[in-house]
């Protein structure tokens, strides 16, 4: 019996998952595209220094990087978020390696060793 209501349960459910709103404060937040491209780009940096930085301000680099990150996003709510709003905090997905440490480049396996955690950073 089971057998024949179950196309009708997965429809109901896709039904349920279409009602399901978007966060208010999502990136696009329901805008057009606008067509301008925005590229990134990086800054090496030398993680001694960086660490030695750590050290005199009594913190993690990881604490440090958080820092960077909520600070970031607060400035891109305040400047393209819903009239300005900051949410209090977003949820992101942080890649996580699950390979061991290696001595050589050379050793490491390209598979796909990695997990996604998800974490809830509070923007300041």
């Amino acid at each position: 019996m089971l057998d024949i209501f179950s196309p009708l349960i997965v429809i109901w459910y896709l039904v349920k998952l279409g009602e399901l709103s978007r966060a208010p404060n999502s990136i696009k937040n329901g805008k057009p595209p606008s067509g301008i491209k925005r590229g990134g780009y990086r800054i090496d940096f030398n993680i001694n220094d960086m660490k030695k930085y750590c050290r005199a301000k009594n913190t993690t680099v990881n604490d440090h990087t958080a820092a960077i990150l909520s600070q970031t996003m607060h400035d891109y709510f305040k400047e393209k978020g819903e009239g300005g709003v900051v949410p209090k905090s977003i949820n992101i997905g942080v890649p996580f390696s699950l390979r061991r440490p290696t001595k050589e480049i050379k050793n490491i396996k390209m598979n796909n060793d990695f997990a996604s955690l998800a974490l809830s950073l509070e923007v300041h």
